[in-house]
């Protein structure tokens, strides 16, 4: 993003002053700071409990697999990114004797990244002139919370319901 108001400043001779002032510029630099930040905290955080979390997982997911969802739900949203997630508890869930078919058929609930408000939901918010995207006062308590959980509770169930159907 720099590198490209870089050029944009250089070739169309735009006065760097005004660039800096606009509102794009400034919601674009929260969002980077939210993610970089937030990339900082979450792989500070698994690494330091990286065996920790893996024991409480596996003693969950072999009495009750649904709540292996809910774990990787949580996982999620502390990671900030579903892709993670799913490389992190994937293979937790096949270790710990899951079927394949089972973490197949659930795996949209490794998409908890929305539950608290990261660099996505804050540039958004950032972004929206209207004013009618808001964070709320809470950290639980914004505009992305309800979409997000009908979406991952009815994923994981419509998904589940499908594999045992199709395998």
């Amino acid at each position: 993003m720099l590198a490209t108001a870089s050029l944009i400043i250089f070739f169309c001779r735009v006065p760097p002053h005004k660039f800096t002032t606009g509102s794009v510029f400034r919601s674009g630099l929260v969002g980077v700071v939210g993610v970089f930040g937030i990339a900082w905290l979450t792989g500070t955080f698994l690494d330091e409990y990286a065996g920790l979390l893996q024991q409480a997982f596996e003693s969950i997911a072999t009495r009750m697999p649904f709540l292996f969802c809910i774990a990787a739900f949580l996982v999620s949203s502390v990671v900030f990114s579903p892709t993670v997630t799913t490389m992190i508890m994937i293979p937790l869930g096949l270790k710990v004797g899951l079927s394949p078919q089972f973490l197949i058929g659930t795996w949209a609930c490794c998409y908890g990244d929305f539950l608290i408000p990261g660099a996505a939901q804050i540039g958004c918010t950032a972004f929206d002139r209207t004013g009618t995207t808001h964070l709320g006062s809470w950290v639980i308590n914004h505009f992305y919370l309800r979409p997000g959980l009908v979406f991952c509770f009815c994923g994981t169930i419509i998904g589940w319901l499908i594999s045992r159907v199709a395998f």
